[in-house]
């Protein structure tokens, strides 16, 4: 599904051809007839000499198609026109340049409802000379009536941000969103449209996935809005205050919810969870602060859910241990863990105690994991985790010395059965070797390298641990199968020579992938794409 992005800001082509957005020139003004007839304008300029190089060779490749029908070519745009339409100014997007083509293509991309039901209206980004121009103010609308317009009756999928600014933008563009309410499948709201969802009680029976997030702000009075939406079942609420006093919602039906910095009392999130029966996927980003779950003083009682199957927590230490230490969840398949700061009540880091709730909700559930992802825990504990799940396949691991140290853990020792000698400080154990149905590795090191003989020598532990998951008599489900690498480099320090990894990875058969950076150039976000879950639950295809 496309996304129709009003507000990525850019600036204005220096030449005369028409912005896919708005249908202004530098110079020149939108006429309100056009954007309601067409968004896409047929320029009127004369090609100049590169532009018509350019036609000759667009003509080369598009001749082909020509012959295609047109249901086929439909078909193609919605597989190709993925880029978001840009407002204001260039570069154009993809949809933009396949409706210039032919007025044959211009044709169907406008009649095609399909590309016009994912919008997003970011109004943070819109330049101000955009935001303080009533005559640019007015394309803008016209061209997101225009992209309601053709999307027919199509479900709609909307998002509507403007958190650091209230431009006057917002509130006739809430009121065309409000006028399609009774189409919205996916929708993501600022706080200011609350105060008008009482119109659209009862209108949201197609909502399946609903998104607020409202900023300190207090309703004075609860929304019910949502209450008689039989579809819904994806719910995430962010910086919200007091959700249960501020929102009446069909909790029992929901299966995906995602709480990002919100304001618990004392039970509360208690009280929501136990009231999500069905929930299959829970994300809980937690504040600075810390609201207890519970009261301290009483005996925690585990809350089920049965059908739970990933669980991503992201918080200070003591947050994950409130969290972690209360639930019961013995169907869980992917976990992730990220801890966002160390800092703890005894101004202390304590990793210990996101390792002891995770064994607490490990011994309690008995789940069998496939997938697993830790980020901010030391090695040392990482390996303790990891001891107990011996059934993952896939691992995402982002920790200082990962590099140098994990491998060492994960290198297969065949010829102990007993006791591992890099375990030596913790004396045996009785697993043979850590996780060894692993086929898919990713490993960021947090650590920077300033020297070069650091750097070599962990990448022959690297090597060493992959050639160890080779064994052509090991169980072939427990064969390594891809391994992604990335390494941050000091000042000074050479760039790294990868061409050993990808040349023994293209002889084993191993997908091998080292991305090499430097510190200060390149800010530490990882191979994962930036959506974790594509790598965790390479599954699901539902886009929430």
């Amino acid at each position: 599904m496309n996304t129709i992005n009003i507000g990525n800001e850019q600036r204005f082509s220096s030449s005369s051809d028409l912005s896919p957005a708005t249908g202004l020139t530098p110079s020149g003004t939108a006429n309100n007839h056009e954007l309601e007839r067409g968004i896409f304008a047929k320029p009127t300029n004369k090609p100049s000499g590169t532009s018509a190089e350019s036609s000759e060779e667009v003509s080369k490749w598009s001749k082909p198609f020509n012959h295609l029908p047109d249901e086929l070519v439909n078909e193609i745009f919605l597989h190709c026109a993925s880029s978001p339409i840009e407002i204001c100014g260039d570069p154009p997007c993809t949809l933009w340049s396949l409706a210039q083509v032919s007025q044959r293509w211009r044709t169907i991309a406008l009649s095609e409802s399909n590309l016009w039901t994912c919008i997003t209206a970011d109004l943070d980004v819109l330049p101000r000379a955009v935001v303080q121009s009533n005559q640019r103010t007015h394309a803008l609308l016209n061209f997101f009536r225009g992209c309601l317009h053709r999307s027919r009756d199509r479900p709609l999928y909307l998002r509507v941000k403007a958190y650091r600014r209230l431009p006057p933008l917002l509130f006739p563009l809430t009121d065309l969103c409000l006028a399609e309410a009774h189409r919205w499948q996916t929708v993501s709201l600022h706080f200011s449209v609350i105060s008008k969802l009482r119109q659209s009680q009862g209108q949201l029976s197609l909502l399946k996935a609903l998104s607020l997030n409202w900023l300190e702000y207090r309703p004075a009075f609860p929304i019910n809005a949502f209450i008689a939406s039989p579809q819904l079942t994806h719910l995430t609420l962010c910086k919200l205050h007091r959700p249960l006093g501020s929102l009446i919602l069909p909790w029992n039906q929901i299966t995906h919810f995602e709480s990002i910095v919100l304001r618990y009392g004392a039970g509360e999130l208690d009280k929501i969870l136990m009231s999500m029966p069905l929930l299959e996927e829970l994300k809980m980003v937690c504040g600075m602060l810390l609201f207890p779950m519970s009261d301290h003083n009483a005996t925690i009682k585990p809350i089920s859910l049965p059908h739970l199957r990933s669980l991503h927590v992201s918080g200070c230490e003591e947050a994950l241990d409130q969290i972690l230490i209360s639930l019961h969840t013995p169907s869980l398949k992917h976990f992730a863990l990220k801890i966002t700061n160390h800092s703890s009540s005894h101004g202390t880091p304590s990793p210990d105690l996101v390792v002891s709730a995770f064994l607490v909700l490990h011994l309690r559930s008995m789940f069998t994991l496939d997938s697993l992802s830790i980020d901010g825990l030391p090695v040392q504990s990482i390996a303790r985790i990891l001891d107990h799940v011996p059934s993952i396949t896939r691992l995402f691991v982002r920790s200082p010395g990962g590099i140098e140290l994990f491998p060492t853990y994960l290198t297969l020792n065949r010829d102990t059965t007993t006791s591992r000698p890099f375990y030596h400080e913790w004396g045996p154990l009785s697993s043979f070797f850590l996780v060894p149905n692993l086929r898919d590795l990713v490993m960021e090191d947090t650590y920077t390298y300033t020297d070069s003989a650091t750097l070599t020598s962990s990448a022959g532990a690297l090597l060493k641990m992959v050639k160890s998951r080779l064994d052509p008599q090991a169980d072939s489900e427990g064969r390594l199968e891809s391994v992604s690498v990335v390494v941050l480099l000091g000042v000074g320090l050479f760039d790294f020579d990868t061409s050993a990894f990808y040349g023994f990875g293209e002889a084993q058969g191993v997908k091998m992938n080292v991305d090499v950076r430097r510190k200060g150039l390149h800010q530490l976000s990882g191979i994962v794409p930036r959506d974790e879950d594509n790598y965790l639950y390479p599954e699901r295809q539902d886009g929430h």
